[in-house]
């Protein structure tokens, strides 16, 4: 049987505004090796995301959510094993204007080695714009930057976009934070056990069931396009 995805998010990598206009500068060689034993997760900093003006949406307002935002990414890289946050005691607030130059001297003192800075914007067309800056904190230097615009019920999807981005350019690996899980859920005795086909982030977030128990469901998997599972 095939079952439809619901829609999934829109993800536009673009430069969306001018703090995501610029070139990126050339990048410094701040890399995690996970080709061997890794003798302690590398410090990173994830302050809460900042908005060029705080406006109100059917999730929070966007300051609120540009804490989540940062709370996602925070814990996305931590739980990958290769990252050490910083815990929030040791961040700073970080205004609209300190995206794109940061205070290189405050996160040096803090044992930073990279820094994750970014914004939350309400569009005119309802959407939010996620901006994510990757910094080398050591060398002083912009990583790399994306922009995710994403419907608003969807923020986390543009949270785990922003872990994919900095997971990827710091391992070389590919990403895997805004991925889906699906499987077979069991409940009831052991005698008449009803089962249901249920998806979830890769986070546990986002959890739900696609089927109500009435139909087989066995061996699910994602279609060729992704947007249907068959089981």
């Amino acid at each position: 049987m095939r079952l439809p995805l619901a829609p999934s998010f829109l993800s536009v990598a673009a430069f969306l505004s001018m703090a995501l206009a610029f070139a990126t500068p050339a990048a410094a060689q701040l890399e995690v090796d996970i080709t061997g034993g890794i003798a302690a997760p590398m410090p990173i900093a994830i302050p809460g995301m900042t908005t060029p003006a705080v406006a109100n949406t059917p999730a929070g307002d966007t300051a609120s959510l540009g804490q989540r935002v940062a709370d996602v990414v925070t814990n996305d890289l931590k739980n990958s094993g290769l990252f050490n946050p910083l815990p929030k005691s040791a961040l700073q607030t970080v205004g609209y204007s300190q995206m794109s130059a940061p205070d290189y001297m405050f996160w040096t003192q803090s044992g930073a080695q990279a820094l994750v800075q970014g914004f939350v914007q309400l569009n005119n067309d309802g959407t939010l714009t996620v901006g994510c800056y990757l910094y080398d904190v050591l060398a002083k230097a912009e990583l790399t930057r994306q922009g995710y615009v994403v419907p608003v019920s969807q923020w986390r999807q543009g949270a785990h976009k922003c872990s994919d981005m900095i997971y990827t350019r710091l391992t070389g690996e590919g990403p895997y934070f805004n991925s889906r899980v699906v499987y077979v859920s069991e409940t009831g005795p052991k005698k008449n056990r009803i089962k249901r086909l249920a998806e979830m982030d890769q986070d546990g977030a986002n959890h739900r069931f696609m089927t109500n128990g009435q139909t087989i469901v066995l061996t699910p998997r994602f279609a060729p396009g992704q947007n249907t599972i068959v089981y």
